[in-house]
């Protein structure tokens, strides 16, 4: 019957409870125990079916011809063991998760230096708390008010005094 006989699980449990969530522990815990229970179920059959007595029926049946052409028979059936269709696809997809694994972590450690750079610069940095306005102006010339041009608040240039849109001074000239 079957060619390869299973005497242990290929599945590392240990490892699987590792990854998986906590609650849908109780849901892998049930899938092993089905999983467990097939396994003892498969094992406790004979690894080979039991031999036929062949004999025995040559001499209880009146036609000793059809029993040997039942042997033939019995004898030429073979039960093929299921073709591994999916190994190798798991196996790509593994590799492919692999890969982009291998790619996050690179780009992860990229931004992580650049976010290190830019702390550093933090931790270079006068403190807020102790910065003047020119300090500020300083660290900061994209955010901070000049005072070379001075603004009303909200500071945005079109509540400034002055002001003149380019789209709408665009379209007055068609």
């Amino acid at each position: 019957m079957a060619t390869r006989r299973f005497t242990k699980s290929a599945v590392d449990w240990a490892a699987l409870y590792e990854r998986v969530p906590s609650n849908q522990k109780t849901n892998l815990a049930a899938f092993r125990n089905k999983s467990e229970t097939y396994m003892r179920k498969l094992l406790a059959f004979p690894e080979n079916p039991p031999k036929i007595n062949w004999d025995m029926y040559r001499q209880s049946i009146s036609v000793p011809a059809f029993v040997d052409a039942m042997k033939q028979q019995y004898e030429s059936v073979k039960v093929p063991y299921p073709a591994d269709k999916y190994t190798a696809d798991v196996a790509a997809q593994e590799k492919e998760a692999e890969e982009s694994t291998v790619k996050f972590i690179k780009d992860s450690n990229d931004r992580i230096t650049i976010y290190q750079n830019e702390l550093a610069i933090w931790d270079d940095m006068i403190s807020l708390e102790e910065m003047t306005e020119e300090d500020f102006l300083d660290a900061f010339p994209q955010i901070a008010i000049n005072p070379e041009k001075p603004s009303i608040w909200p500071h945005e240039p079109e509540y400034q005094p002055g002001y003149v849109d380019k789209e709408a001074a665009d379209d007055d000239h068609h």
